[in-house]
């Protein structure tokens, strides 16, 4: 659903000029272009592979959710995991939760209905939700009336300047084409706002180990020793999943790209954002956050050029 204040945010995905609300409730561009039922979703003919993952990813997901049904205090571990973060990268302002899902972010962070949106390629179905996960539904207060619509990131419905915060948790590595999502979300970033990543780096793993080891210091050190390693090797822990796959043995890869810290930070930065916050998920090794603010574009695209 769509809140009547966040209607006048909403713009073409394609030509990004405003729309018009029909009598039938759908929206129309000034170009013609006509979206119905909440889904401003743009076929992308070029990503084929992504839309066969994504279909996997969907059924992952659900069967993810009925596991976590069965345990008791799961999303409240969830919670205290990413919580944490958001004290240091604050979400501030009329936020844009780019591959929201169901919205969990708005209770985790504290975010008020009227300062959030939610897009996700899947339109989640919350009513059936309060029957399949009661105690998802209920944890994290899906009843509310939040702004939740269909959408690519490569293509957002929205005008420009809109937020002041683009999120995007889990799902940079998963996009069809990461860097237009993040043009995307330069665009519809307000002048001095902001964009927040998380996203597992290459060889990202839960330390279950450290936690339960007699010898947490030495697992400790190995541990920063392979995140340090992390930072800098586009290959070494992909080599493993190759192996796997020459095999037969482990599930089909479907992220578009696996970062490493300096190509994800490449990434950011000729999208036109300056790193400003590094936070790394206390619980998993190789999570990590970014907080970035928007930059003058020209400059970073100067500064590239050099480089070259």
């Amino acid at each position: 659903m769509i809140r009547d204040e966040h209607l006048e945010l909403l713009a073409c995905p394609l030509s990004k000029g405003p729309l018009v609300r029909l009598d039938d409730g759908s929206q129309q561009s000034l170009a013609g272009f006509v979206y119905r039922d909440e889904d401003f979703r743009i076929p992308l003919t070029f990503a084929d592979d992504w839309a066969h993952g994504q279909a996997e990813y969907e059924i992952m997901n659900d069967a993810s959710l009925s596991s976590a049904e069965k345990l008791s205090g799961f999303y409240e571990a969830i919670d205290t995991e990413v919580v944490a973060i958001y004290e240091q990268i604050p979400l501030e302002g009329m936020l844009l939760d780019v591959a929201g899902g169901y919205g969990t972010l708005r209770r985790q962070a504290q975010i008020s209905v009227e300062n959030y949106v939610s897009v996700d390629t899947l339109l989640m179905d919350r009513r059936t939700l309060a029957v399949t996960a009661p105690e998802f539904f209920a944890h994290y207060a899906l009843g509310d009336s939040a702004t939740s619509i269909q959408a690519h990131a490569e293509f957002l419905p929205f005008m420009e300047g809109t937020f002041d915060t683009v999120h995007m948790r889990s799902c940079l590595d998963h996009f069809a084409a990461p860097q237009i999502a993040l043009f995307e979300a330069y665009r519809v970033i307000r002048p001095e706002g902001r964009l927040v990543i998380g996203i597992a780096l290459e060889g990202a793993y839960p330390l279950k180990n450290v936690q339960n080891s007699t010898n947490r210091r030495l697992d400790a050190r190995v541990a920063e020793f392979i995140k340090d390693q992390v930072r800098h090797s586009d290959r070494i822990y992909s080599l493993a999943r190759k192996f796997k796959s020459k095999l037969g043995i482990g599930e089909h890869d479907h992220h578009s790209f696996h970062p490493t810290y300096d190509s994800l930070l490449q990434l950011i930065t000729t999208s036109g954002f300056k790193v400003t916050h590094e936070v790394w998920q206390a619980d998993y090794h190789g999570v990590l956050y970014i907080g970035a603010e928007k930059a003058d574009f020209q400059a970073v695209t100067n500064c590239t050029q050099d480089q070259v």
